[in-house]
């Protein structure tokens, strides 16, 4: 059984969704509702898929295209969804793609918009940077940044900032919230610089880490912000307490890319 692998297909729904395997929708549903994240593997998707679909992390499919049922059901609940994956077919104990096998419940994460799908317990990554020139504002994603020693993310709403000078989430516990906030939560409303694909992150003040060649210190963990239930809906804010990453201040600054390694 391989225990890393990436493959490629078409990004139908953006966003980026982790949790574990399935391939049965009543089995998906059994662990959602135990609390748990899932990414719902389909040779193609039905009517009587959707209860499942609109309550999972993410969705892969075997077939598909912009404008497949999958596709569309996707979009309209907000999960991230990856169609048409390489080399994909599912097999009485999870699916095969390219030759791998993924058993249920192995981790894995679709990027929605790269169309991406990688599995397996490997070294958390940098899947997502956000930004915004003020409070207020929407965020904005790039591929690339510059972090300054001992200010922030250059070009962000906090870059000069004493304490708060990079905040950092994880996919991993964002599925948690979502898991118990019963819909997906857009990694951009949580309104954190750095998005990592999974892992859980050190919350211990003065703890140190790197993110790439970035040394960070957290400083403490990050309250949800104020604005989650106006943008998604009433609990979400709820469901987001000790889930929405940490605050860290910059000790080594330096340029970081999506893609970059993280050292918990």
């Amino acid at each position: 059984m391989a225990s890393t692998g990436e493959a490629s297909g078409i990004g139908v729904s953006p966003g980026l969704g982790h949790g574990e395997l399935q391939v049965d929708v009543d089995d998906a549903l059994d662990a959602i509702a135990a609390g748990r994240a899932v990414v719902l593997a389909l040779a193609t998707s039905s009517p009587a898929d959707v209860g499942a679909m609109a309550r999972a992390a993410g969705i892969i499919a075997v077939l598909g295209d912009a404008h497949s049922h999958t596709a569309v059901v996707a979009k309209e609940a907000g999960v991230p969804a990856v169609v048409s994956v390489a080399g994909m077919r599912l097999t009485g104990d999870g699916v095969e793609i390219a030759g791998e096998a993924i058993g249920i419940g192995a981790p894995v994460t679709v990027d929605g918009g790269a169309g991406r799908v990688v599995w397996g317990q490997r070294s958390p990554t940098v899947v997502g940077i956000q930004l915004a020139k003020a409070t207020r504002l929407g965020m904005k994603s790039v591929n690339a940044a510059e972090i300054e020693t001992a200010a922030g993310l250059v070009g962000d709403r906090y870059h000069g900032s004493k304490h708060r000078q990079l905040s950092v989430q994880s996919l991993s516990e964002l599925a948690d919230a979502e898991a118990k906030f019963g819909q997906p939560i857009d990694p951009l409303l949580t309104r954190r610089n750095v998005t990592i694909s999974h892992g859980e992150i050190p919350r211990t003040p003065g703890h140190r880490w790197t993110i790439g060649d970035i040394e960070l210190e957290v400083v403490r963990d990050a309250a949800p912000c104020k604005m989650l239930d106006m943008e998604i809906g009433d609990g979400a804010r709820t469901a987001m307490r000790r889930r929405a990453g940490v605050i860290c201040r910059v000790i080594s600054g330096g340029d970081l890319t999506v893609g970059d390694s993280v050292t918990l």
